[in-house]
């Protein structure tokens, strides 16, 4: 796997001087950085620890710990690129790995892969949960196939669907969005929309019409506060808080 899990430990092994193979059965490395691409989608927490041991990424470098900077996906996925990039790693990308059997002997590790098979004296499965993040959407509402079966009319999809240019027709319709979900997605989302754009935003046993503007004010430009805030809200609302100032927030 070449998710951020499998190539800090490659970049680590690699520059302890091991020889280290990285098999990837997708065409890139990132992992889920590779396959989501909302607008406004950045690491869930601060990036300050987001990183291997032997090659610091740069926004620890341009950020203190202070600011709990979160880097965008952007720059995650140059940061991926970068941990592959060492003398002793060889990466295999398009490579499928169905893991369900090695053997060990001589204290080296036999893994079949395909017609090939490797050896190695450790075997590191970090496979993540790309399947689990990118797969089938759990939503209250039937989504269609093919969002682009859909030209025209109101569009109904997951955040993981959610393209640059579908979202710029989200941003250039003079209908109402409705944000479903609490989650780290739904706030990331919510902070890209247009402040005049009318947002519903409906969660966990409440609904509220979201006014940004109301507390843009309060937060720095870089949107870590605003989405502090926001989770701040989320949990008032899933709590049963329903006398939150700055929000009208509605039972149902």
């Amino acid at each position: 796997g070449a998710g951020i899990i499998g190539l800090c430990f490659a970049r680590d092994l690699a520059s302890l001087g091991y020889r280290t193979l990285i098999i990837e059965k997708e065409s890139q490395v990132g992992g889920v950085w590779a396959t989501n691409d909302y607008p406004g989608l950045r690491l869930h927490g601060p990036g300050c620890s987001y990183r291997c041991l032997s090659l610091a990424p740069h926004w620890t470098k341009e950020h203190s710990p202070e600011e709990f900077y979160r880097p965008t996906r952007a720059e995650i996925m140059i940061y991926c690129q970068e941990l592959s990039k060492h003398p002793n790693i060889t990466l295999l990308l398009g490579t499928e790995c169905n893991h369900e059997r090695h053997v060990v002997d001589n204290d080296r590790v036999t893994l079949p892969v395909g017609s090939v098979s490797y050896q190695a004296r450790f075997l590191f499965v970090s496979t993540g949960f790309s399947v689990s993040a990118c797969g089938t959407p759990v939503a209250p509402i039937e989504l269609p196939v093919d969002v682009a079966a859909c030209p025209l009319g109101p569009l109904c999809l997951h955040s993981s669907q959610l393209t640059p240019e579908l979202f710029e027709r989200v941003q250039a319709s003079t209908g109402r969005v409705v944000i479903v979900g609490s989650g780290k997605a739904a706030l990331d989302i919510l902070q890209q929309l247009d402040p005049d754009k009318s947002v519903l935003w409906a969660h966990r046993g409440h609904t509220a019409f979201w006014d940004r503007s109301k507390i843009e004010s309060q937060f720095d430009s870089d949107g870590t506060e605003m989405t502090m805030a926001l989770a701040s809200i989320a949990v008032r609302a899933a709590r049963g808080d329903t006398h939150w100032s700055d929000l009208a927030l509605q039972e149902g």
